[in-house]
Parts: structure tokens; sequence; C-alpha cells
């Protein structure tokens, strides 16, 4: 490492501007790059001594103060032309500033078939989770255009093309997809279940550009089927713990639903979007609370918007989206009248017969269970009716979690959340039995995002006296992370 007499003053003027200490820095780095990947003191010597970090360290840095102030800081800047940006290293958005056209929907599609990296598909670049503006401005693009379409895909790409694309041919893709699904809600999200959803995902991709298309209709179906796949890409994504690539998935997700004029699955990709950034800040998973919710509150009002014309059980979703996310900012009115609203749309005669085939899971139960989630949160962030909001969740989530029917992986995080707010009000004879649900269900799931919940039951439960902890806790320990150790 290169040593300088004076410190970084540019470092260190940015850091006083956003009221960081290089402890906050040092906590931001190893939120993206893993933890202990840095100490504090090493973060330290960057502002006060001026030490100029190892790739990707310079680069990362960089995005980690650009996004906090909602501008760019170039790595030149601020290493003092030292360094320069780490090539594979890029923030979530990066070239993703495209018009919503179907030329747009190419761009994207070009984008991720240029960047292929080894036999398996993977993409060779790591995305830096972005937030704010950045991560909202694609959600009030696609609403801003929802009315405009512009000129179709098919006429678009049967330019030159010559695979006949025949609907029976997307009904195969359609089939796989959901196969894809089947895998991510049985096994959750994690680095080998990312890599086969890619692969398909990028065979989709050559398909939507190589081929021609029968009909209009075809191409957007095909386009429909693409942009569940990156709905699904960025719900496993943000399971494996990769946020910026999940990030990723849902910007180039919306760019092909509003190409293929499907608001419904418009819908659907807003509404995952919101609800990841609530589970990330519930977390503290790389996010800052506050900026998690308000940036779930923005996504989940796109979702309100773009839901209007869509099907009473996509209303229902979008009003369930927006319940959990007002609860995150602690909005009990908000969250009480939306999650109403949801009740009385999925009541509505026909609702639950009218939904999309990729919603079909989302009934009156997992409402239920999605509210009682809600429930938890407004308890965790308001002291308004805590425990009546706690005893309401505990009915609902103690039955989610018990139910042989329930997949393993929505089991295990609903009994941990629940688990979770029983030790935050103090009921460590309710948190145990929930704990002790969520870790039987535990070994066939292999989702970062149910282990790192786990973990942070750990954090909860080591800051009691010991005294306060009885066996049954004690047993708990290090469980989770012996069964999954990534």
């Amino acid at each position: 490492m290169e040593v300088a007499q004076r410190g970084n003053e540019v470092l260190a003027a940015l850091l006083a501007e956003l009221g960081w200490s290089p402890i906050q820095l040092a906590g931001g780095v190893n939120a993206v790059l893993g933890p202990n990947y840095v100490a504090r003191s090493t973060a330290s010597d960057w502002v006060n001594q001026n030490r100029l970090p190892r790739e990707p360290l310079p680069t990362v840095v960089a995005h980690l103060i650009s996004d906090a102030l909602g501008r760019e800081v170039s790595v030149a800047w601020l290493w003092s032309g030292r360094a320069q940006p780490a090539e594979f290293w890029v923030p979530a958005d990066h070239g993703l500033q495209l018009p919503w056209t179907a030329a747009g929907t190419v761009e994207a599609l070009d984008d991720w078939l240029h960047h292929t990296g080894g036999s398996i598909g993977m993409d060779r670049r790591i995305f830096m989770a972005v937030s704010g503006a950045a991560l909202t401005a694609p959600a009030w693009g696609y609403v801003d255009h929802l009315g405009i379409r512009g000129s179709s895909f098919a006429a678009l790409a049967n330019q030159g093309r010559s695979i006949t694309v025949t609907s029976a041919m997307v009904d195969a893709v359609a089939a796989a997809t959901a196969g894809i699904r089947n895998l991510g809600d049985g096994e959750g999200g994690n680095t080998d279940t990312l890599r086969f959803l890619h692969h398909h995902l990028l065979w989709v991709a050559k398909l939507l550009r190589q081929g021609r298309f029968t009909s209009s209709a075809v191409a957007d179906r095909l386009l429909t089927e693409w942009a569940q796949t990156a709905q699904l890409g960025a719900w496993i994504a943000h399971e494996a713990g990769q946020h910026g690539l999940s990030q990723r998935y849902f910007t180039s997700g919306l760019h092909a639903a509003h190409t293929a004029g499907d608001r419904t699955v418009g819908t659907y990709l807003l509404a995952n979007a919101s609800q990841r950034r609530v589970i990330q800040g519930r977390l503290n998973d790389g996010v800052d609370l506050g900026q998690a919710a308000r940036d779930a509150v923005e996504l989940a009002n796109a979702a309100y918007e773009v839901a209007r014309s869509t099907p009473a059980a996509v209303r229902a979703l979008a009003e369930t989206t927006l319940a959990k996310a007002q609860a995150a900012v602690g909005n009990a009115h908000g969250f009480h009248a939306a999650a109403d609203q949801a009740r009385n749309l999925l009541d509505t005669p026909g609702a639950l017969d009218a939904r999309p085939h990729y919603l079909t899971w989302f009934g009156h139960s997992v409402l239920d269970a999605n509210l009682a989630q809600g429930a938890l949160t407004l308890a965790e962030v308001s002291s308004r009716d805590c425990r009546r909001l706690i005893e309401d969740a505990d009915t609902v989530l103690g039955r989610t979690a018990t139910d042989p029917a329930a997949t393993p992986r929505w089991a295990v995080f609903s009994a941990a959340l629940l688990s979770r707010a029983h030790v935050a009000a103090g009921s460590l004879d309710r948190a145990v039995p929930a704990a002790q649900t969520a870790l039987r269900r535990l070994p066939t799931v292999r989702s970062r995002r149910c282990t790192l919940i786990l973990r942070r039951l750990e954090d909860d439960l080591a800051v009691l006296p010991p005294a306060r902890r009885p066996a049954a806790v004690r047993s708990l320990h290090d469980r989770p992370r012996a069964a999954h150790p990534t």
C-alpha cells in the first residue's frame, strides 16, 4: 500500500458531509464485500494517513459515498489520481438509463448477452447496489410511460432473423420458468440456484434476439416470460445476498414488461422490489433502515399506480406491498388502510380465478401472512400497540410456520421473524418455540436470507444477560451457521 504524509482531505471532507466516521465507512464496505473484509483501523488509515487500498476497494468506497450523497464521486478524484475504477465493479444502474421503447428493451437484452462469462453463463460484472433516486427512478419512468409503447418488439426483431418462434415454443419457455419458480420456492436463493436461473434468462434473451415471431402476441408473451424470469432473478439474487444484481434484474425486467404491455408483471416486479427493500432494512443487510423504508414506499406507490387497470388479485398484491412499506416507515394508519383494501380486493367475487398463472400462490393465507409480517415491522419501528400487533401476528405466522404445505423457505423466515419480535418484546417463552420451529425447517433450505435472519436472532439473544437465557435458547447458538456456513 502507498503511504503519504498527509491525510486524504477529499475523503475526510466527504465523510464529514455525510456525518460518517471511518468505522461507519468500514461497515459499509463490509456490507458489500463481506464481514471483516476491512478493519476499522484500515479505514482510519485511508482517511488519516492517505493510504491507498487494494482493488476493488477504491471503486467500492467511491460508490458507497456517491450513493449516499446522491451525486457522483469519481474514483480518480477521491484518491487523488492514484486509482482507476475497477473494470468489472459497476453500480447496478450502470448503462440502464434506457428509453422506454422496444429499442431500449433490446439494449437491455444485449447488455446481458454481451457480458456473459463462462459456460454456465453468469455475468462477469459485479453490481453494487444503489438506493434513493437511482433505484426508484426506473419505477417512475415506467409509470410515466405506461401509455406510450411505441413500435412493437416483433416488428423490430423480425428483421434479419431466421429462427421462427411459435406459441408452442413460448409454452415450453413458460414451463421451464415455472420449474425455476418452484425451485426458488423450495430451496430459496443461493449461488447455485442463481446460476441455474441466469442460464435460463440468457437462453430466453437469445431467443428474443435471434428469433422472428409468428405474431406480435407471441413476441409479447415471450417478453413477459423474460420479465417474469427477471423478477425471479431479482428475488433469488436478493436471497443470495447479491443485491446489486437483484436490482439489475429488476430494472431490466421493467423494460421488458413495458414493451410487452403487461402491467400485471410490471406490478409484480415493483411490488417485489418494494418488499425486498423492507427486508433489507429489517435485517440491516448493507442498507440504512430509514433509506430502505423510504425506497420501499416509493416502489410500492409506483406498483399501486401500475396496478390500477389490473385484475383484483394483482391490485390486492399492490395494496399488500403498500401496507408493508407503510409499516416500515411507522405509518400505522397507512398500514391498516392498505391492509383493509387488500383484503377487500381479494374478497371480490372471481378475484382468485382471474389471477395470472405466476400469482396463483397469492391467496388469502399468503395475504394474511404478509400482513402479519407487516404488523411485526410496524411493531418494531413504532411503540404504539406493539404487543397487540405481535399477538395478532403470532396467530397467523405461528400457523404458517408449522403448516406442512408451506414452503420451508417461507416457514423458516416467518418463524424467525416471529421469534425476533417476541425477543424484542421480552417474551422469551414465546420466542424459543418459534426459533425451534424455524430451525426444524432449515435443513432443506439453502437461502442466505433465512440464514441471515437466524443470525440476527442469535445477535438479539446474545445481548441478554446469561441468567435470562434458558438452556433452550443457548442450544440455538451456532446451529444456523453449522447448517449453512456461507
